[in-house]
């Protein structure tokens, strides 16, 4: 079908459809029909005896049921988000082993900016942090996804309750503009091209603890 050419208001169909791609192109938009809120992780999901959908990739590295959590450090080290996206990235990753040293170390991202944050379908917290040039990804596990047997069970608990007392995720990027202090675990992720992903694909993962403010 074609609409009336007879008025400068309208455009042929072939011709609105050849804008929204000239368009997407010059300004990083989406095309008609596309969506902007797809899902993140694009990995295989699985829905536990508790009912709850979890992720499978990596799965136990990210909420410390892997061989190798007994070495995590258990007290924090202070870094900057430039520091950790200049780390060189691994070439392999292993299943139920961490890589070391970056996921035997817990970190403090000490008063950087969260610029946004959802919940995935693998019913993890996505939440972007910034410092202005960098960008990149720290999660929080539900806890229906977390073995109780992991020595982070504890610490994921009280960083998802306090992300909760003042956020609600939903399934669509909510964007903000605050001051925050993460610590956690050092991760290296799979590239995906999920939202705020640092360049090597670091993140914290699980995050273990949580305060709004700054020097909280």
């Amino acid at each position: 079908m074609k609409l009336p050419l007879s008025d400068s208001r309208w455009l042929s169909l072939p011709a609105m459809l050849a804008l929204s791609a000239t368009l997407a192109s010059c300004g990083n938009l989406p095309l008609f029909g596309e969506h902007e809120d797809e899902e993140e992780e694009n990995e295989q999901l699985v829905t536990n005896e508790q009912g709850v959908t979890c992720g499978t990739e990596r799965w136990n590295v990210k909420t410390g049921v892997d061989a190798d959590v007994g070495s995590v450090a258990t007290t924090s080290t202070t870094v900057s988000i430039a520091t950790l996206v200049g780390y060189a990235r691994p070439g392999s990753l292993p299943d139920n082993n961490r890589v070391a040293p970056v996921e035997l170390t817990r970190y403090r991202l000490r008063n950087v900016t969260m610029t946004g944050y959802k919940a995935e379908t693998d019913s993890d917290f996505h939440i972007v942090v910034s410092d202005g040039t960098h960008s990149m990804i720290v999660e929080i596990p539900n806890l229906g996804c977390v073995g109780t047997s992991s020595p982070l069970y504890s610490a994921i608990s009280s960083a998802r309750s306090a992300f909760l007392a003042n956020h609600s995720p939903t399934s669509t990027f909510k964007t903000t503009n605050e001051t925050v202090t993460f610590i956690g675990v050092g991760f290296w992720d799979f590239n995906h091209g999920q939202t705020g992903v640092a360049a090597n694909a670091i993140e914290l993962h699980p995050a273990t603890f949580f305060c709004s403010g700054l020097n909280c």
